[in-house]
């Protein structure tokens, strides 16, 4: 039996190669892709690369007052350039903890927004700020406005006295007032003051230094006003304080609000001292 030679045509065998050439060129993307994968960026559980470090951030978001869970967390890599100030690095550091401010998902965590039960124990002297004295001054409605003013408002002190005519004159009784104080901050009113709060730090430790304008107090959970409260426990330093005890004894003192955040002086204020004598 005679055999037939067949020839393959030039045209089919560049087919063939193309053909060829774009497999392999698919499976080598396909490798690269895969080992790409496997690598990864630092986030898949494997060690962060170089320079980057793992930060604590929510999971979902946290509503201001809750504490913290496990599962309300997880970790990160960041660069440590994107890391904020204070970041916690482990779950461990916040979990019992309370959120101080609402936590968006995957912001991240320090140790300023959150404060721990340590913050039960702290003593309430501590809601004094550094170089001040809490001093309380009696008060009523028709000297202070109480139906207004909560803890950790700012008030102005103002002493108002009068004397006697001089001897053998016809003159009547003067009345004297000054502006005593300006922007003192109220610590509590009658027996609900700030609250005491320890902020912690990055190793979860509480700090206990700073003023009641933020760092270690905050606003008392109830903040309903008191008409009817009898005393306003105010900061002030040592020498103010001398001056509000002398202006008790003999003056009347009142009490004017300030707006949130006004910090202007119209007036300087004068020394008690500069009253004319009170009336015996």
């Amino acid at each position: 039996m005679a055999r037939t030679l067949t020839h393959m045509s030039p045209a089919r065998t560049n087919r063939l190669i193309l053909v060829g050439a774009v497999t392999l060129a698919a499976l080598a993307a396909l490798l690269i892709f895969f080992a790409l994968s496997r690598s990864g960026s630092g986030t898949g559980g494997g060690a962060a690369p170089a320079g980057d470090i793992t930060v604590v951030t929510a999971a979902g978001d946290i509503a201001a007052g809750q504490t913290i869970t496990d599962a309300m967390l997880t970790t990160t890599s960041v660069a440590r350039a994107h890391a904020i100030a204070g970041a916690l690095t482990s779950k461990s550091a916040a979990v019992g903890l309370t959120a101080i401010y609402p936590l968006a998902k995957g912001e991240q965590i320090s140790a300023s927004k959150l404060v721990g039960g340590a913050a039960a124990k702290v003593s309430p002297s501590y809601i004094i700020p550094a170089g001040k004295r809490a001093f309380a001054i009696s008060v009523e409605q028709k000297t202070t406005p109480t139906q207004l003013i909560v803890a950790g408002d700012h008030v102005d002190v103002i002493a108002v006295g009068k004397r006697k005519a001089a001897p053998g004159t016809t003159g009547q009784d003067l009345t004297a007032g000054i502006t005593l104080l300006q922007n003192v901050e109220v610590l509590a009113v009658d027996d609900v003051a700030l609250k005491p709060v320890s902020r912690l730090d990055a190793n979860g430790k509480p700090i206990t230094s700073g003023t009641a304008d933020g760092t270690i107090a905050t606003n008392p959970d109830a903040t309903n006003t008191q008409p009817n409260a009898k005393t306003v426990t105010l900061a002030v330093t040592p020498e103010q304080a001398q001056m509000l005890a002398i202006g008790q004894d003999g003056y009347h003192l009142y009490l004017s609000l300030r707006p949130p955040g006004d910090t202007s002086a119209p007036a300087d204020p004068s020394n008690i001292m500069t009253l004319p004598a009170p009336i015996q």
